[in-house]
């Protein structure tokens, strides 16, 4: 039993780490600056090296225990310690100062970075390269930085933008030209009482073509209807007009009993005679005798 729970506790830290390891593949570095003299400063005041990482997923990913490294030999330069501050929430970004003092901090690395170098982010198993970056400054205050965060091609600028996104000037949206050309919104209510217009006409158009389907099956079952009844009624009258022999010898018996006067002769005339006799029911002598009651023997 110990060994079945001991298998099942690794099978669940096993699948903790693959889990981990996929949502560390959304990590990217976003933003570089390495000569920095007029750019932001570390939480000593200093203009320190930075690197910015952004989370390019909409999940929150644990970063702690992967590792940041110039050296691509040295996976395990510097490893990302473990703080409620290395859960990043989703596109959000994370600063590191890399200035060799790690003892300021969980965001400061043991190395430093020099205007031409390399920066590396390896997963939590120190092989695999979640993301790199070669860079070769030339001038103070400058950044190398993605177009788009977290994708898109790297660009050398001096416009530089820590702890958030890289794309400074907002896209030009469709609605803002519309106003931009149409400020009163006549076109934009043409536009739309044409939509309207349109979709009403195709609504009549379509009713109508249903309207007349309808009424060509409609047609079309009340002529067959018709042609039914009238076979149904030139049957009935066939049928009326072929009598069957039954019927046409006892209409010729009637005729010819008729002709040969074989019935009894009926007289219209009725006699009524007058009854000169009188008679009373109640003179009777039956109704005088009194009615005796019957014995039983024994």
């Amino acid at each position: 039993m110990n060994k079945v729970f001991q298998i099942a506790l690794l099978l669940c830290f096993f699948q903790i780490q693959v889990i981990n390891a996929q949502n560390q593949t959304d990590i990217r570095i976003n933003e570089v600056m390495t000569l920095n003299c007029n750019g932001p400063v570390d939480g000593f005041g200093h203009h320190s090296p930075w690197i910015e990482i952004f989370n390019s997923s909409y999940g929150t990913i644990n970063i702690a225990g992967m590792y940041l490294t110039d050296d691509i030999h040295q996976p395990k330069k510097y490893r990302i310690p473990a703080d409620s501050r290395m859960y990043m929430a989703s596109r959000s970004y994370l600063l590191f100062y890399c200035n060799g003092f790690s003892q300021h901090g969980v965001f400061y690395t043991n190395f430093q970075l020099d205007s031409t170098s390399c920066i590396y982010i390896f997963a939590s198993n120190a092989q695999t390269i979640i993301d790199s970056v070669s860079f070769n400054f030339t001038e103070t205050d400058q950044i190398l930085a993605r177009d788009v965060d977290g994708d898109g091609k790297w660009v050398l600028s001096k416009a530089y933008t820590p702890n958030q996104s890289n794309v400074l000037i907002e896209p030009v949206k469709n609605a803002e030209l519309f106003v931009k050309y149409d400020p009163l919104g006549i076109g934009m209510a043409i536009i739309a009482m044409s939509v309207v217009l349109s979709a009403l006409a195709l609504l009549y158009l379509l009713y109508k073509l249903i309207s007349k389907l309808f009424k060509g099956d409609l047609k079309a079952s009340v002529k067959k209807k018709k042609h039914v009844s009238a076979g149904q009624i030139q049957l009935q009258t066939q049928e009326e007009s072929e009598l069957s022999g039954e019927i046409n010898a006892a209409i010729a018996l009637a005729l010819s009993l008729y002709n040969n006067q074989l019935h009894d002769r009926e007289e219209t005339v009725l006699t009524i005679q007058r009854v000169n006799k009188t008679y009373s029911p109640w003179s009777s002598k039956l109704y005088n005798q009194r009615q005796m009651p019957e014995r039983h023997r024994k």
